[in-house]
C-alpha cells in the first residue's frame, strides 16, 4: 500500500471523501495509552513536555515504505505530549 505513487493525494481524497460524507476519521493509536503506565514507573517524568522523542520500532517493511508502517506511533505520542496545535518535528532518522 505504503508504494502507491503520490500516496499524500490519495490520503487527501480519503479524507475528504469521509468529510463529504459527514463521517469521522480518526487514528487509532495505543501508545498515548501506555503514558499512565510509564508515569507510574517514573514519577513526575511527564510533568513538561519533552524536549526530545526516541523511539525504536522494526516495522515489517523497509526503506521509505517503513515511514507508512512505523511514523504513526512516534507521532501520536507527540500529539498526547505537547500540548497545542503543531508540535515541530525537527528531525527523522
Amino acid at each position: 500500500m505504503w508504494e502507491v505513487p503520490a500516496i499524500d493525494a490519495l490520503a487527501s481524497e480519503i479524507v475528504a471523501a469521509f468529510a463529504e460524507r459527514g463521517l469521522l476519521l480518526y487514528e487509532n493509536c495505543q501508545w498515548p495509552f501506555a503514558l499512565s503506565g510509564f508515569e507510574r514507573l517514573h514519577p513526575g517524568s511527564l510533568a513538561a513536555p519533552p524536549r526530545e522523542l526516541r523511539m525504536e520500532l522494526q516495522p515489517a517493511s523497509h526503506g521509505l515504505a517503513a515511514l507508512g508502517d512505523s511514523l504513526s506511533h512516534p507521532l501520536s505520542l507527540l500529539q498526547a505530549l505537547v500540548p497545542g496545535d503543531a508540535p515541530a518535528v525537527d528531525e527523522i532518522r
